[in-house]
């Protein structure tokens, strides 16, 4: 998934969604959520985490998918958006 150019998110391998993270959010995302968000030693250093996708809902993966969004889109595309409900 790309935002103007920019990754978002893919699919690392079954089960396990990389989305883009500010590397200062991460550490918090993996410890506060333990078991949804995770970092693999590929991913140390980058600002990425990956998602669990059995541990998750259909309301974690949107909440990640959009944070990543909103971090990677550009700030015209990001000024009027709403979180979905």
């Amino acid at each position: 998934m790309k935002v103007r150019g920019k990754f978002v998110g893919w699919v690392k391998e079954p089960g396990i969604l990389v989305v883009h993270c500010k590397k200062e959010w991460k550490d918090l995302l993996i410890n506060t959520r333990q078991g949804l968000y995770f970092e693999s030693p590929h991913y140390q250093g980058w600002p990425a985490v990956q998602v669990n996708l059995s541990s998750a809902t259909d309301a974690d993966i949107a909440e990640a998918i959009t944070r990543a969004w909103k971090e990677q889109a550009p700030k015209k595309l990001t000024a009027n958006f709403e979180m979905p409900k």
